[in-house]
């Protein structure tokens, strides 16, 4: 028997996890599919900056042209 899904979300960190939360709390059938690799517990990084590199893409930090930091002036 084939399974059908209303969704399927890639990503289950803080924005696939709540998006999968709301819609099947609206009655959807979801597929929450994680996009990261897969750490054995003795070697998941065991601080931020090893945890950034490793667990985010692109190194962790993410911004769009139109950003603007806090604390810099233009």
């Amino acid at each position: 028997m084939d399974t059908v899904f209303d969704f399927i979300i890639i990503g289950s960190g803080a924005s696939g996890g709540r998006i999968a939360l709301n819609l099947t709390r609206g009655g959807a059938k979801c597929l929450l599919l994680e996009a990261g690799r897969y750490f054995l517990k003795n070697q998941f990084p065991a601080n931020e900056m090893l945890y950034s590199s490793q667990m985010f893409w692109n190194g962790g930090l993410e911004v769009s042209r139109a950003t603007v930091l806090v604390g810099r002036r233009q």
